[in-house]
């Protein structure tokens, strides 16, 4: 018998472009993630959108997907943040976390986000 995944699809059931651009950012930076970690940057989720030629971008500009580091990176400003500003979020399977509207609207499966209280924010 499988345990049960703390993982949950969205309510569309399917992959949309919102989710394959999620899944492109996590594939990005896979080797860079670790899903616990109080440190991350964001990438603007409609920049990702016409990186990738992908429509709609307008629909996603200023929206931030976290991804969280195994360790700071070598360049950048740390900003020390309150994570609770990040409590609204869901995390997907890839380890990074986007808006919970945004993880229903993707397709794709994802868990209530469980940021650290104070965290480090690298831009």
């Amino acid at each position: 018998m499988h345990a049960k995944s703390e993982y949950q699809r969205g309510e569309g059931g399917k992959m949309t472009d919102l989710g394959d651009v999620l899944t492109k950012i996590g594939e990005e930076f896979k080797d860079e993630i670790w899903a616990k970690s109080g440190t991350y940057c964001l990438i603007d989720v409609g920049k990702a959108f016409e990186v990738l030629g992908k429509e709609n971008a307008d629909n996603y500009k200023g929206v931030n997907a976290v991804v969280p580091l195994k360790k700071s990176p070598e360049k950048g400003i740390p900003f020390l943040v309150n994570g609770k500003d990040l409590s609204d979020y869901c995390q997907l399977e890839s380890g990074i976390a986007v808006p919970e509207w945004m993880a229903e609207e993707s397709g794709l499966t994802h868990k209530p986000y469980k940021p650290k209280d104070s965290m480090v924010l690298y831009m």
